[in-house]
């Protein structure tokens, strides 16, 4: 069985690409960010509509006609009837985050999560978004704070798949499997 996330994923990328290719990025990301709203707002869409099984594709084609042709563009109509078509309708709400975070990344704004034990002041976050940026080398991050009081002191900094942990809690971790692995023949103190 395949993966849901790589299903997702692989026709986020290959829709975005073909809108590339076509010069429609500004209008569909627009039809896209409607849409996406739209199916979080109504989450009775998402159950009656797309994750009904008993739904025969012509009828959940013509359902989401009447919700949705006027209002998207007609390349993203296309690429919800293809996806009808291919029995991935289910996945349409994934697709659509996913398709905004590959937009994001073509161009240059990418998403960076900060983790502190206690909220970093202005001068820090423009210092951690400046590091971010030089990190992956891009235009813009868009930097989420979460506050996390068990890592004791420190950051953690996640984009996307690269993680950067100087955390307390880390650096404590690394000790001790360092200190695990060690038979002190002294006092400890004098290896201090």
């Amino acid at each position: 069985m395949t993966n849901p996330d790589k299903i997702v994923t692989r026709y986020a990328k290959v829709f975005l690409d073909h809108v590339v290719k076509n010069d429609r990025l500004e209008e569909v990301c627009k039809s896209v960010e409607l849409l996406e709203e739209t199916l979080v707002k109504c989450p009775s869409l998402i159950r009656l509509v797309l994750l009904n099984t008993a739904t025969f594709r012509e009828q959940k084609k013509g359902m989401l006609e009447t919700i949705c042709k006027k209002e998207v563009s007609p390349m993203l109509w296309r690429f919800i009837q293809l996806l009808v078509d291919q029995g991935k309708i289910a996945h349409l709400l994934d697709i659509l985050q996913a398709f905004n975070t590959c937009c994001k990344e073509h161009l240059g704004i990418h998403k960076a999560i900060l983790t502190t034990a206690v909220p970093p002041s202005p001068v820090l976050l423009k210092r951690f978004k400046k590091q971010a940026k030089e990190i992956i080398n891009c235009k813009e991050i868009i930097l989420e704070q979460r506050i996390d009081p068990t890592i004791i002191g420190g950051y953690i900094l996640q984009i996307g798949t690269l993680k950067l942990d100087k955390s307390m809690k880390h650096q404590l971790h690394v000790l001790k499997t360092r200190c695990m692995g060690t038979v002190f023949t002294k006092p400890i103190y004098d290896y201090i």
